[in-house]
């Protein structure tokens, strides 16, 4: 029922380069995630806020610095993954291996659903959460 939950292609994969698939999809993961609110944020807030031409304009900047300060982090760590990172995956894998457990990845149609599920949750906080003045 749940099949694109995983990825089918990594059951293959050798220990280090599995480790590297989980590491990166985790990064992704993040992203997207943030992505979503970040826009839902954007969007949803100057709907619900009047405000003045130079306010509307601080307000949509909050959630774009946002996305710059946390996009680019994470972006640097998924293209050069820290080696210490990958060796603790890899551990991780070994002894989930060694008990007979199966290994998943997380697939990348999981990684966009999120993101969807974190815009659209984002969305529905922002517009329908009460305002106490």
């Amino acid at each position: 029922m749940l099949g694109f939950l995983y990825d089918k292609s990594a059951e293959g994969l050798k220990n280090r380069k599995l480790a590297l698939l989980a590491f990166r999809r985790n990064m992704e993961l993040a992203r997207v995630s943030i992505l979503g609110g970040a826009l839902a944020l954007f969007i949803g807030m100057p709907a619900r806020f009047p405000l003045t031409p130079h306010g509307l304009t601080i307000m949509r900047l909050i959630p774009s610095v946002l996305v710059v300060v946390t996009w680019i982090p994470l972006t640097i760590l998924r293209r050069t993954a820290p080696h210490k990172i990958i060796d603790r995956f890899v551990q991780v894998i070994e002894q989930e291996k060694n008990s007979g457990r199966p290994i998943k990845v997380v697939s990348r149609a999981f990684v966009l659903l999120a993101g969807a599920l974190s815009f659209g949750l984002g969305l529905l906080i922002v517009m329908y959460v009460p305002i106490r003045r």
